[in-house]
């Protein structure tokens, strides 16, 4: 066999030698962990003076079915993960991108979608088309998943959890390491969080409040987005000086939050006049330049899409200001009011919006592309439409990103869960689907053509086989397989 030169010696591939010790450790809630030793401990490695870029490969074969890559990457471990558990009921969904956290009633995390950059936070960077659990010490309150690949979670003793992406600190764990498991957010001495801000919109910048009102920002800071007077960029929260928020929504590089005073108040990028002022950058939050023009109470909810805001007061009027979509809708450089009427809720999307009536009526507007507005077309419009498929279903809260919708109903009786999926997004059936009607994201009630159930949960099922192999340098190494028993 052809010989290839590495760090000055001659080395045949013959000489990579299958990986060792490698092992099954089988769990009920987070499916089969399979291990092994790195392959820099082998002779040849040593030899060579070998201590990384070796890449890990792992064939997952269920039985009776055909191999499939599960893992590739760097580490020695892989979890493969089970399902969320039959019949699970969330009172909480946060729609991302590419990926979805959802928060179950009991306060265990749940994702599923994209893990490219650890965002499903359950130890690897593998997607995942069925809800997949999340592992947290304790009990969440709400979770938020970001569009620009990452995510958080609240708990109930009031610290915050990240994971996913990080390259401007968006963690704040005081790095700007990828997370493929959660880790704390490392808030000054003392601090316990209330709230989280509304991320599905925000790229690298994240927000929290304190029960008192406080608001803190971290990661990153180009455009001023985090309020704090500069561009530098936060590893860790920092306190927002001279505001109190009842709550705060991120935008692509903005953020507009609701004051304590009922004042909507906004910072960061303004090139689409999404500031509510003919202004193109704001360095610290300020009220709005129309807030006058409202009543006495002002502001009772703000969402934020990517470049524009939708407020409603409590006149029930929604106003919004900023630019969904060129081709869509004109920028908006003086806020007007889009419909009225009175609203159980809004939420923005990167690129539409969506509110629901008193009477659970649901309007929505902007992109239609992908089915976003929820009424049967895909036909864009600038003003709002009835989302007769939303309406249908009575839902009792909705996130919207730029690619998916996905909304709460009453608590179902069935094996299913009680989301639903609209657009081009994950949508957590098990079957890899996006595009298309509306789908409920299923639970594993009916679990996956090989997978079984075990523990409530669905999970690879006794007989399995792993397959474990790595390359370097073109080189590929000998098989090391074993068996789940458990």
């Amino acid at each position: 066999m052809a010989s290839k030169e590495i760090s000055g010696n001659t080395i045949a591939s013959a000489t990579l030698g299958a990986p060792t010790n490698l092992a099954i450790a089988p769990d009920s809630t987070s499916g089969n962990v399979v291990s092994w030793s790195s392959a820099t401990s082998q002779t040849w490695a040593q030899a060579n003076g070998i201590s990384n870029g070796i890449t890990y490969s792992v064939q997952r074969t269920l039985p009776s079915q055909s191999p499939t890559t599960v893992y590739t990457g760097t580490g020695q471990s892989y979890t493969d993960p089970s399902s969320a558990p039959k019949a699970t009921q969330f009172v909480q969904v946060s729609a991302g991108n590419n990926h979805v956290l959802a928060l179950a009633q009991d306060g265990t995390v749940w994702a599923w979608g994209t893990g490219d950059h650890g965002q499903l936070g359950t130890g690897g960077t593998y997607d995942s088309t069925l809800p997949v659990y999340v592992p947290l010490r304790a009990k969440a309150t709400q979770v938020e998943a970001s569009s620009g690949g990452f995510s958080l979670a609240l708990l109930e003793d009031g610290s915050v959890w990240a994971w996913g992406r990080n390259t401007f600190g968006q963690l704040g764990d005081g790095s700007t390491t990828e997370r493929y498991s959660p880790v704390q957010v490392v808030f000054p001495a003392g601090v316990t969080i209330g709230a989280l801000g509304d991320l599905t919109n925000a790229l690298y910048a994240s927000y929290a409040i304190t029960p008192t009102g406080t608001l803190y920002s971290w990661g990153h800071n180009d455009r001023y987005q985090l309020g704090l007077g500069d561009t530098v960029d936060r590893v860790y929260p920092t306190a927002v000086p001279d505001v109190t928020v009842t709550a705060v929504s991120a935008g692509a590089e903005h953020a507009a939050a609701r004051s304590t005073g009922g004042d909507v108040l906004t910072w960061g990028d303004g090139s689409k006049r999404q500031l509510g002022r003919n202004s193109s950058v704001k360095s610290k939050p300020s009220a709005v330049s129309f807030q006058s023009q409202v009543g006495a109470n002002g502001f009772k909810q703000v969402s934020s899409g990517a470049y524009f805001v939708i407020a409603q007061d409590y006149d029930g009027r929604i106003w919004t200001w900023g630019s969904m979509q060129d081709d869509v809708s004109p920028v908006r450089i003086l806020p007007e009011v889009i419909v009225s009427g009175g609203f159980n809720y809004i939420d923005a999307g990167a690129i539409s919006a969506c509110a629901q009536r008193t009477d659970s009526q649901v309007l929505c507007w902007g992109s239609n592309d992908v089915g976003l507005l929820m009424d049967g077309t895909t036909t864009s419009s600038s003003t709002p439409v009835t989302a007769t498929s939303a309406t249908s279903k009575s839902l009792t809260s909705l996130s919207i990103s730029g690619s998916q919708a996905l909304g709460i109903v009453q608590p179902s009786q069935g094996s299913g869960t009680n989301i639903w999926a609209w657009g081009n997004g994950p949508r957590g059936s098990g079957d890899g689907s996006t595009l298309g009607s509306p789908s409920q994201v299923r639970g594993p009630g009916s679990c996956p053509s090989g997978m079984a159930l075990k523990g409530g949960y669905c999970a690879p099922p006794p007989g399995t086989r792993y397959s474990v192999s790595y390359t370097y340098a073109g080189w590929k190494s000998g098989v090391a397989e074993a068996t789940a028993n458990g």
